[in-house]
């Protein structure tokens, strides 16, 4: 499968661009800078004094909020540039994949959260995470489907 390095589309949105796959795949990366954001000051601000509640260590949600937050900026970006870089949005779909799984092995890691909230969040944001990487995925197909499309001759029709 070949993708295409970039594409050009208006860094708009609205109801009428999502109906695009460029639309599509700029909300969806739009979604996942405001979910990084959200959840890594989350971390930050209340990780030391919910990280007993939720049977999470302190450190982990610290340096997981430190790092969410300039990767959800980074990802804002590149949501609203000119040329959407496709290949940097695979690289997320890939990251995102590697999050979830993460996700799934810290549940089931021996210091794992017990107390239910801890999983809750746990189990909450891989959820949401795997449903914006879905997002990604469907409009990165749809772009591939169109510009493969595009690229194949017409095929002449039939004389009647």
């Amino acid at each position: 499968m070949t993708v295409s390095a970039s594409i050009t589309a208006p860094a708009t949105s609205g109801p009428r661009t999502l109906r695009s796959p460029e639309g599509l795949l700029r909300a969806s990366v739009g979604l996942d800078a405001v979910g990084g954001i959200a959840l890594g000051t989350a971390f930050i601000v209340l990780g030391n004094g919910f990280a007993a509640e939720l049977t999470i260590p302190a450190g982990l949600l610290l340096a997981a909020g430190w790092f969410l937050v300039p990767f959800g900026l980074a990802l804002g970006l590149l949501a609203t540039e000119a040329v959407l870089r496709t290949r940097l949005v695979i690289a997320l779909v890939v990251f995102n994949v590697l999050w979830v799984a993460a996700s799934v092995a810290l549940l089931t890691a021996s210091w794992a959260p017990t107390a239910p909230l801890g999983v809750a969040l746990v189990v909450a944001q891989g959820v949401l995470i795997a449903g914006v990487t879905a997002f990604e995925v469907a409009a990165l197909a749809a772009l591939h489907r169109r510009s493969g499309a595009a690229a194949r001759p017409a095929r002449p029709r039939p004389a009647r």
